[in-house]
């Protein structure tokens, strides 16, 4: 926040309470590019983006702002879970009071619907090919995001690949033009995903189980088992930057165990997201009348000028409520905005 600025944090029950003087030094968010901001703006309704200028609501209480929208990057390399995954995160999300929404994969809708891939070296054909792929991804995103806004009700919308997913396919220069031409940021499209979860595939750690079949017997992969790890490496890669990266890999004594893993992982940010919207009403509480200088001092212990996600843990573990590291870290983006 910059000192000259101020900002609102939500409060469950009676309006807002202003923390001023604190400006944008709550985080280190870069700006998002007006003309990427506005593609959200534009259809979204108040879910712009995850977590920018949407106050959630406590689906046990019923308090607090607009209902907020839990949404999901489900990726990986060739075999790796996805469709069995997402089976188990429909029963576990619907037992626990969410509503749940699949949002399909694009490269797979436009196959189907008989778009030609070009190729690496289609020049301006795969750009076109490429753009059209993420207006659609977009599109998509944001019409499953609505129509879950729209119920009222607490919801989860599970993305089969997220935007990130592209990059892996593309060399860097071509991805960078690419986002160009679209005024597009890697910041902007890794911020639209409060989770992103990584399946690795079968071909690592459990190659005896690496089919090319998907789960409903339909052969459709064409990866060798030496090029799907290749491609589940470049795909974990281009999702590192994400703050909540989670990694299931076959570690584990079974295939349920992976399932388990997974719905541990979606759980987590979805009590999370709730947990920090009640840490921001309770922080908010307790400054009432407090947010000086002073106190944006005292939060910031090693005096560099922001506070991080660590250092607002430990403040709002002070005033008496525990809150986890992760919770910290999506209070801190929403108040970085």
């Amino acid at each position: 926040f910059s000192v000259h600025g101020a900002i609102a944090i939500g409060s469950i029950g009676m309006g807002m309470v202003a923390m001023h003087k604190w400006g944008n030094r709550v985080g280190r968010q870069p700006a998002r590019r007006k003309m990427g901001y506005k593609l959200d703006q534009s259809v979204q309704l108040k879910a712009n983006e995850p977590t920018s200028g949407f106050s959630k609501k406590n689906p046990k209480t019923g308090r607090g702002g607009e209902l907020y929208v839990t949404r999901i990057a489900l990726t990986g390399g060739p075999c790796a879970g996805k469709s069995s995954s997402m089976e188990s995160l429909r029963s576990l999300l619907l037992k626990r009071g969410y509503d749940v929404y699949f949002a399909p994969e694009v490269p797979t809708i436009m196959m189907n619907g008989g778009c030609k891939y070009p190729g690496i070296q289609g020049k301006e054909q795969l750009m076109q090919f490429e753009m059209a792929l993420i207006n659609l991804q977009l599109q998509v995103e944001r019409t499953f995001t609505q129509v879950a806004v729209s119920t009222g009700r607490p919801s989860v919308v599970i993305m089969d690949r997220g935007l990130m997913d592209i990059k892996a396919y593309l060399p860097a220069e071509l991805w960078n033009e690419l986002l160009d031409r679209l005024h597009l940021t890697e910041s902007l499209l890794i911020g639209r995903y409060d989770l992103c979860l990584h399946l690795v595939t079968a071909a690592h750690g459990a190659e005896k189980f690496y089919t090319l079949e998907q789960a409903e017997g339909v052969s459709v992969r064409s990866e060798t088992p030496e090029q799907a790890r290749a491609l589940d490496d470049k795909m974990r890669h281009c999702w590192s930057r994400h703050p909540n990266h989670a990694v299931v890999d076959n570690s584990g004594k079974s295939f349920e165990d992976k399932l388990e893993r997974v719905n541990n992982h979606v759980m987590q940010t979805v009590q999370a997201l709730t947990r920090a919207d009640l840490a921001a009403s309770f922080l908010a509480e307790q400054l009432k009348g407090k947010a000086t200088e002073e106190t944006f001092d005292a939060f910031d212990t090693d005096g560099n000028g922001h506070i991080d996600a660590a250092e607002l843990q430990g403040a709002v573990n002070c005033y008496g409520m525990e809150v986890s590291l992760l919770e910290a870290e999506i209070l801190v983006r929403d108040l970085s905005g």
